[in-house]
């Protein structure tokens, strides 16, 4: 086990994605992996099997530059995995429609909880201008984190579907 201070000055990234999660965010990591041990994201696995499918040929299409960017270090099998993980980086997420409304659940969360401490009504308007700026590009990185990682931890389920024209 690394000690407590390894832990916290460790970063997480894709190398070459240009998107680095920062420093601090094995903790965040640990808890995405507990997350998945619990059987805590199983919608979202469901929901990345329905964009790899979408997605497959511009995936199939980038895995041989993946590849070649590594030099040759990663297979054919993890060039197609990190060619998903570098698509969802650079969108920012796999449903946007679906992950704004889940944003806006959070943000229907946080005006309950505010209107119980304030024991008045806040309107929605404010709970978003503050919401927004404060919390959203964590919420996407988070989620963006756990979409990649559940793309490695699940990578044989989602190959089957790369692999799939091979396969016929």
């Amino acid at each position: 086990m690394e000690p407590a201070g390894r832990l916290r000055t460790a970063r997480y990234c894709l190398p070459g994605s240009g998107r680095d999660f920062g420093t601090g965010n094995m903790h965040q990591l640990k808890t995405i992996e507990e997350g998945y041990e619990a059987g805590e994201f199983e919608d979202i696995i469901e929901d990345l099997e329905k964009f790899v499918e979408r997605k497959r040929e511009l995936i199939q299409k980038d895995a041989p530059r993946i590849r070649i960017l590594s030099d040759y270090r990663v297979d054919e099998n993890q060039a197609l995995i990190n060619a998903a993980q570098f698509l969802i980086i650079r969108r920012g997420g796999i449903d946007v429609e679906k992950e704004n409304r889940i944003q806006l659940g959070e943000m229907e969360v946080e005006k309950w909880i505010r209107n119980k401490q304030r024991q008045d009504e806040i309107p929605f308007a404010e709970i978003i201008a503050q919401w927004v700026p404060e919390h959203a590009a964590g919420w996407r990185d988070n989620r963006v984190m756990i979409y990649t990682f559940l793309l490695q931890k699940e990578s044989e389920r989602y190959l089957k579907i790369l692999r799939r024209d091979e396969n016929e």
